[in-house]
């Protein structure tokens, strides 16, 4: 039925319908032919909202899809301001730090963004900024040794996981031994 429709509008608004339950149901085979249709057509969509909706809903077979037909691994959406790959990394979602380690598509150097500092302080603090880490560094930061595994197998260097100026190990060992400097 999609293939008939008879303008843009139309056959748009049907493959968003049968893109949103197919990306829900986690069938890579579908998405990839929705993808198809979509190509043919000479369209295209934003796919980087829905990365991070398969992060985070666990649909693992459509996370490498999206990438191949155009999800930006390494946008930065959310509260945080994250890309896909720290978002899995933080919520503890092993299999799609594999998936997204696995395609080779996300630039491990890109650190987490400060939080903006208000324009008036009433008072002045001496509170010290925790490091900006990349996603590698906040694997070592929550300890999820699950997740620091994904990102060892996959051969990433351990100098991507620094805490700040700190060796991850170093860290590590500091703050299972109750130094809490960092």
């Amino acid at each position: 039925a999609l293939r008939f429709a008879k303008d843009d509008d139309a056959f748009l608004r049907r493959w968003t319908k049968e893109y949103t339950l197919t990306l829900k149901h986690d069938n890579a085979y579908e998405l990839a032919y929705l993808f198809g249709l979509l190509k043919k057509k000479q369209l295209s969509v934003n796919a980087d909202k829905d990365l991070f909706f398969a992060i985070s809903e666990s649909k693992i077979k459509a996370i490498p899809v999206l990438l191949k037909y155009g999800a930006d691994c390494d946008a930065r959406l959310g509260e945080k301001n994250r890309t896909a790959l720290m978002e899995a990394t933080e919520g503890g979602y092993v299999e799609a730090v594999r998936a997204l380690l696995k395609s080779k598509k996300c630039d491990l150097k890109l650190r987490e963004i400060a939080e903006p500092t208000p324009t008036v302080t009433p008072q002045p603090t001496l509170a010290v900024q925790p490091p900006l880490l990349t996603a590698f560094g906040m694997a070592v930061r929550s300890r999820n040794s699950y997740v620091i595994e994904e990102f060892a197998k996959a051969g990433v260097s351990a100098h991507l996981a620094m805490i700040g100026d700190v060796d991850p190990i170093e860290w590590l060992l500091k703050k299972n031994f109750g130094d809490d400097r960092l």
